[in-house]
């Protein structure tokens, strides 16, 4: 992740996964009070790994080291919904996909 990295700009130390949900697609509104949660199989099975809760911006971060091995396999928990993303991330770099190649990250 370039943003928070020690080569990358000012920031509260390197990110090991980071990105912002929004409530809908196109991705016009953040979603604020959700959680994203990381597991070592789809649709929330498996291990979960990690619980990264969603600020009032949509923005979702952990400095602390996560292990992706094989991959792991997101979910956007909040009020509206959950969604879970079919196939396992690699990377906790999640808008270096989402909002670029692939739609942005949203619950509904």
């Amino acid at each position: 992740m370039g943003c928070h990295s020690p080569n990358g700009g000012a920031g509260a130390g390197c990110f090991r996964v980071g990105g912002t949900a929004f409530d809908s697609i196109p991705g016009d509104s953040a979603v604020s009070g959700a959680v994203v949660k990381l597991y070592t199989q789809p649709n929330g099975g498996g291990e979960l790994v990690v619980t990264l809760p969603v600020d009032r911006s949509g923005n979702f971060y952990t400095t602390s080291p996560v292990s992706f091995g094989n991959g792991l396999y997101p979910a956007i928990i909040s009020k509206i919904g959950t969604r879970y993303m079919p196939n396992a991330a690699i990377t906790g770099s999640c808008n270096s996909c989402h909002g670029v190649i692939n739609a942005s990250l949203w619950a509904d």
